[in-house]
């Protein structure tokens, strides 16, 4: 019984290695006819380097313009792209380039499908990830700038908050336009002063009865803002270009007026002195300094001299114009006006040395 189970068993196994051999001869054919078709071309091509050359070109001009139809078109944006600052996809961009930038990313390709991020940010030269947050906040920017019109060439999205000042600084700024409008300077003490003058509790204050480290204090608030608002209203502390005076009227026939005055003085008491040691005969005038001759001066010279005190004098002006003041960027005439006393001073003399004639 089971000899014949055997019997097919190996005829099967036979019949399985017929096949398989067969297959691998039709295989080998087969694959020696494809070597031998394939070697006929590189033996004509090796036989002619010109028509190899021509073909490879072919080749690689056919795969180019597989790859360009493939490649998608984007167009280009009708505005520029305004940037300020590192060139590479940094630096600052204005509100309304951030609208335009994030509106760009809708519209329609050749294709039909919209620009994207991706295309906004190649197109643009920008960071995808800015694209991404303009276009978030592009709801928020757009109530910005609807609100407050003058955001739109701002280079952030938060407004910041108000200064404390801000009911007073257009008081300010006309305050100082109307100083500078007659060429008064106007610096930090005329501001602050000012200011309290219109807001007694501008930065918390200064009372009359401040103590120096509650002054000190109130300073430092000061400067800062005073920073900020120059920077706010455009204001820049500029030295002065000249002062708004001539010299006096007649200042020469002044000089010689003093220089006559003191000579007159010292002629009269060498007159005095002269006197007194050459008294005059009975009946006869005194004789006075302006009449005596070379001879009778000389002889009194030295005693005259001996008289004069020496002393030291420190000028005191009528008034000391300053030497900077508050204009607006750009001007360039920073001209200071004065009373006119610019140009005088008094001399103080101690009260325990004087002129002896």
């Amino acid at each position: 019984m089971h000899t014949v189970p055997t019997h097919n068993h190996d005829t099967h196994i036979i019949s399985c290695a017929m096949s398989e051999g067969a297959g691998a001869e039709a295989t080998s054919s087969q694959t020696s006819g494809s070597a031998t078709a394939a070697a006929a071309p590189a033996a004509a091509s090796a036989a002619d380097p010109l028509a190899a050359g021509e073909a490879i070109d072919e080749m690689l001009a056919a795969n180019d313009s597989h790859e360009r139809s493939n490649k998608r078109k984007y167009p280009e944006p009708d505005f520029a792209v305004e940037r300020s600052g590192s060139r590479g996809g940094r630096g600052s961009y204005t509100n309304a380039f951030k609208l335009k930038a994030a509106a760009f990313t809708r519209v329609r390709c050749a294709d039909g499908n919209p620009v994207g991020n991706n295309g906004a940010a190649k197109v643009l030269g920008i960071a995808k990830k800015r694209i991404i947050t303009w276009v978030k906040e592009e709801a928020k920017l757009k109530g910005l700038i609807e609100a407050t019109p003058k955001l739109s060439r701002a280079k952030s999205l938060n407004p910041g908050n108000e200064a404390s000042t801000a009911d007073v600084d257009q008081t300010l700024e006309d305050y100082i336009n109307e100083q500078r409008k007659h060429h008064r300077g106007c610096g930090s003490a005329e501001v602050m002063n000012k200011l309290l003058e219109v807001k007694p509790d501008a930065l918390g204050g200064l009372p009359a009865t401040a103590t120096p480290k509650e002054a000190e204090q109130f300073r430092a608030k000061f400067n800062n803002w005073y920073q900020r608002f120059r920077k706010r209203r455009g204001f820049s502390i500029r030295r002065r270009t000249s002062v708004g005076q001539k010299l006096p009227t007649g200042h020469e026939g002044m000089a010689w007026a003093t220089l006559m005055k003191l000579r007159k003085a010292l002629v009269e008491r060498a007159g005095e002195i002269y006197e007194r040691r050459n008294p005059p005969a009975p009946g006869e005038s005194p004789i006075k300094g302006e009449d005596l001759t070379s001879e009778q001066l000389e002889s009194v010279t030295a005693e005259v001299f001996e008289e004069l005190g020496n002393m030291d004098q420190t000028p005191v002006q009528h008034e000391m114009p300053v030497e900077t003041t508050l204009e607006k960027r750009g001007a360039k005439d920073a001209r200071i006006s004065t009373g006119g006393e610019s140009l005088f001073d008094t001399a103080a003399v101690p009260r325990l040395l004087s002129f002896c004639f």
